[in-house]
């Protein structure tokens, strides 16, 4: 590795330390508090009562939560893969309206093997976590290998009607996974119990979910919820 790389490698893992500190979690969280959460890639702005719900599924390493966080709701970030949720934990523990999960979602309670493509060439083992998937042929075009662990999945749907409250904003970032899980939330009607639903599809990534996409924006369409649910999570 060049001289070049390895100080690229060390200022990178000097900012995760001072970045993902629970201390400078809590003065992010102080200094830049807001009532109103502003994603502005998707051109999304919401007003947010203190102790609003909000639920980030495939949280990574909690840049999204600590969005959410900022805005003064209650959040519940959802991370099977065990390095980033090893981050997100210790980020987020001095603040008690995080609640954090070792957990994958899915339509069911089950155990399913989590893949995340092997560390390679500039790209380290935390870096590629954001391609963890539980489809089992997310990487069969890929010449890497792949790490696997297995991960305790909780059904969504039951989690949400369990909190007996609404869910101002859900977001859904599940590498392939997403589409179950909100066929799931629209057959059981909990999704009326949601106001916002921001969601990351993954056809482009994984071609064969290419039909069960383009079946689900119609289904959308059909029921008349594009402006609920959007598809254009990044």
């Amino acid at each position: 590795m060049s001289s070049n790389a390895l100080m690229k490698r060390a200022r990178k893992a000097v900012y995760r330390r001072i970045r993902y500190h629970w201390l400078t979690e809590c003065t992010q969280h102080f200094v830049r508090r807001r009532p109103t959460l502003n994603l502005k890639a998707i051109k999304l702005e919401l007003e947010v009562e203190p102790g609003s719900v909000m639920i980030d599924c495939g949280a990574n390493v909690g840049d999204v939560t600590s969005l959410f966080a900022r805005s003064g709701a209650t959040v519940y970030a959802f991370e099977p893969n065990p390095i980033c949720y090893s981050i997100l934990a210790k980020r987020f523990r001095a603040m008690p309206t995080v609640h954090c999960f070792n957990n994958g979602v899915m339509d069911q309670r089950c155990v399913l093997r989590l893949s995340t493509p092997a560390p390679h060439g500039h790209w380290d083992a935390l870096e590629m976590t954001v391609a963890s998937s539980f489809t089992p042929s997310a990487f069969s075009e890929d010449n890497h290998a792949a790490q696997e662990v297995e991960v305790e999945c909780i059904d969504l749907d039951e989690f949400i009607r369990s909190l007996n409250r609404r869910v101002r904003l859900l977001k859904l970032d599940i590498e392939g996974s997403e589409l179950k899980v909100l066929n799931r939330l629209m057959d059981s009607r909990t999704m009326d119990l949601i106001d916002q639903v921001v969601v990351e599809t993954h056809e482009q990534q994984m071609p064969h979910l290419l039909e069960a996409t383009h079946a689900l924006r119609a289904r959308i369409r059909r029921e008349g919820l594009e402006g609920k649910i959007r598809l254009d999570w990044y």
